[in-house]
């Protein structure tokens, strides 16, 4: 996809999956708002941002999951140790709803991590490798990608 941008079009696409805005590309580009915005209207474009804003998403996943453990021991801490009976009572309820016990279907137990079963995994490696060649097939279009992801 990259190919596919001018030189400018790739760093104004880094600039803007980094938190820049459209205006501020613009200026450290040295070309007009409109330029951009035009750009973001090319579906070469916004697939390069949405995979840049998705490799972003991942990235913030796996750390909030490396820091789980330290949250789950705050609140474990705090649950034991607050003189305050609200707060003990709300760090419980915390540590509850994270394990899923007091809503098992609202997905957050195991949240990012995969099947234990070899058969699961393959399945689900075969419906993965499905659903890529699915859209690697089409020119990726705004209606592609969830709400949000280009703006």
């Amino acid at each position: 996809m990259l190919a596919e941008l001018s030189p400018k079009q790739v760093k104004a696409v880094a600039k803007l999956a980094s938190g820049m805005r459209s205006k501020e590309v613009a200026a450290d580009l040295k070309v007009s708002a409109q330029t951009v915005s035009e750009w973001k209207s090319i579906p070469h474009f916004q697939a390069e941002l949405n995979k840049l804003k998705w490799e972003a998403l991942h990235e913030a996943r796996d750390m909030i999951q490396a820091s789980a453990e330290l949250a789950v021991r705050n609140l474990i801490e705090i649950a034991s140790n607050s003189e305050s009976d609200s707060v003990r009572r709300q760090a419980c309820n915390d540590l509850i709803a994270l394990t899923g016990l007091s809503n098992p279907a609202g997905g957050l137990y195991g949240w990012g991590v995969g099947h234990e079963s070899v058969e699961k995994i393959i399945e689900q490696e075969m419906m993965d490798g499905a659903m890529s060649a699915m859209f690697s097939s089409r020119i990726p279009t705004q209606n592609h990608f969830p709400d949000g992801l280009v703006d």
